[in-house]
């Protein structure tokens, strides 16, 4: 039985504070926006004043009716003295997007599953990277705050650990944690075939017929053990669940590693990593990214077409050392 002494640490920190501030990562996904909800019923609970904050964009479905729940900014009237900022699912300030004039006058604390970054200037942390997702942390924090778990709150935490471990298939054998949480979850009343429906229904006709143009001009390396794929910008605003296309070319039996470029604007790309099991951390990490073994990614300053041809590159290397 765990004795939780960490946790309690950390709750004891964070309630020296009257004001916390519930932050998460910006192009949020599941784990961060329910872990930000389930820690505002925390605090709140526990007779703290707080607020959510996440830039956006929830471009991700199954979160977009969460949206209005949370401001998008930090006022810079929002009162400094007894305020904390409490990061989810992310251990780096700048990926919030938040001003850095405004967040550097508050202090900071961070429940991630991500590495630490060595720019990480908060002195209360709850890391786990051993964990599949930021769920799990917050739901050891409930439970060491002995505050009761509601049918709701059992819900999203189980909605945050479905989603960032695909339903439990990116799990290793060492990650037990994950399945006795869902265990405990589900005697709250979860029903996990409700939120599988939750984390997949709704695909439009128009979303399948965009996935099928990626999956048409995609480029095949190393005898098509990588491949590398792109979304346009103009593409992104139909929101194409890149979960769909990974998923998609990933059972494909030869292929080690999917890449996905998207265009942000006419000097940004972005690009994210998946595998079956080669390192991408590493790689997104070589580009000022990181992620998981399996799940990386990285934001490039640089246009497009040269981003692309760089990666290629990149890849190719990695392909001849590694895949062959």
């Amino acid at each position: 039985m765990p004795n939780f002494r960490e946790e309690r640490q950390f709750l004891s920190n964070i309630l020296d504070y009257q004001n916390i501030i519930i932050v998460g990562h910006s192009a949020p996904d599941a784990d961060c926006i329910a872990c930000q909800l389930v820690l505002q019923e925390l605090f709140s609970t526990l007779g703290k004043n707080t607020l959510l904050v996440n830039t956006g964009p929830f471009k991700s479905r199954e979160i977009q009716h969460y949206q209005d729940l949370f401001d998008h900014t930090l006022s810079t009237s929002f009162p400094t003295h007894s305020s904390i900022i409490l990061l989810i699912d992310c251990a780096d300030m700048p990926r919030t997007g938040l001003p850095e004039e405004i967040t550097k006058k508050f202090p900071c604390a961070i429940i991630d599953h991500h590495p630490e970054k060595k720019t990480c200037r908060a002195k209360t942390k709850l890391i786990d990277k051993t964990q599949p997702a930021s769920a799990v942390l917050v739901f050891h924090l409930f439970q060491a705050s002995k505050v009761p778990i509601s049918k709701t709150i059992a819900k999203l935490l189980f909605f945050a650990l479905a989603s960032d471990s695909g339903f439990f298939r990116f799990l290793n054998h060492l990650q037990t944690d994950a399945l006795h949480m869902a265990s405990t979850l589900m005697n709250y009343g979860v029903s996990p075939s409700e939120i599988y429906g939750q984390l997949n229904k709704g695909k439009s006709t128009a979303e399948i017929m965009l996935l099928a143009n990626i999956i048409h001009r995609m480029k095949s390396l190393c005898d098509g053990k990588i491949l590398l794929c792109h979304i346009t910008s103009k593409e992104r605003k139909k929101n194409l669940s890149s979960s769909l296309l990974f998923e998609s070319l990933l059972s494909i039996e030869v292929v080690s590693i999917v890449v996905l470029m998207q265009e942000l604007n006419s000097k940004r790309t972005k690009i994210s990593f998946r595998s079956k099991g080669f390192n991408v951390q590493v790689l997104a990490k070589e580009y000022g990214g990181g992620g998981h073994l399996k799940a990386a990614g990285c934001i490039l300053n640089t246009p497009y077409r040269r981003a692309r041809k760089e990666l290629i590159k990149r890849l190719n290397i990695i392909a001849f050392n590694k895949l062959t």
